[in-house]
């Protein structure tokens, strides 16, 4: 072969590769990492969702306080994306459908599907932006979530320090809520005693609305730590729900 020939394909190799990289990365780019919380009530008799982003499935058969995926997140596409919930199963009559949601390229979240589908314009998303950094050693960055429709108009929340002493509503660090919202990333000392109890309450300095949560010592001294707390309904649609849903982001 001629060797102005090889130098030509060479060349058109390199172009080649060139042009397959540019477009891996552009497609990388425009990606999104997701991961879905399904805490709509009236699905709690076992009735679970494929959740379906511009027409494509990408969790599947979530249950009612369920979460895709187990850990980490799902790529989905990035831009404004149509939500829609259909019966595991199913693709057609969506049990809801989303206003689109804008998902920007590169970035984390945490979407909670909330509210009930009697009426499909009762279910909300709740988007929050995850903050991943891991904090200094021996810290633990807490963060709530208000994904309760039925509860109280402004929920008290208080992480309390093991082991609790008194009522749980008159200590700690106070976190309140109203739905629907997002609390910003509280950091609190690793307790070593044995972590911490989140009360929920009626009022600033007032009375538990349900025995306490115990969540457990959580991350170390030598490490920081990140934990995502969701407040629920009850599976009947009727309160908040005494049980949270806690995510463990980091450590």
């Amino acid at each position: 072969m001629r060797p102005v020939l090889k130098v030509v394909r060479v060349v058109a190799t390199l172009a080649a590769l060139g042009a397959l990289m540019v477009f891996m990365m552009s497609c990388g780019s425009s990606q999104t990492q997701v991961r879905f919380v399904q805490a709509i009530w009236d699905t709690s008799t076992g009735a679970g969702l494929d959740i379906f982003f511009n027409n494509t499935r990408y969790f599947d058969d979530l249950q009612f306080l369920g979460h895709g995926p187990g850990s980490g997140y799902t790529a989905v596409p990035s831009g404004s994306d149509t939500i829609e919930g259909f019966p595991t199963g199913q693709t057609s009559n969506p049990s809801f459908e989303s206003e689109d949601q804008s998902l920007s390229s590169g970035t984390e979240y945490t979407l909670v599907a909330t509210g009930n589908i009697i009426n499909v314009n009762n279910v909300e998303i709740i988007k929050a932006a995850d903050d991943n950094t891991e904090p200094a050693n021996g810290t633990v960055n807490f963060r709530l979530i208000d994904a309760s429709p039925d509860g109280p108009a402004t929920i008290y929340a208080y992480l309390v320090p093991n082991p609790v002493v008194g009522n749980g509503c008159d200590q700690g660090t106070e976190i309140s809520l109203s739905y629907p919202s997002i609390s910003g990333y509280q950091g609190l000392p690793y307790n070593s005693s044995g972590g911490y109890t989140l009360f929920l309450c009626n009022a600033e300095g007032g009375n538990p609305l349900f025995s306490g949560t115990n969540l457990g010592t959580i991350g170390g001294a030598n490490e920081g730590s990140i934990r995502t707390i969701i407040l629920t309904d009850n599976s009947t649609g009727t309160y908040v729900s005494s049980s949270a849903i806690i995510l463990d982001d980091l450590n």
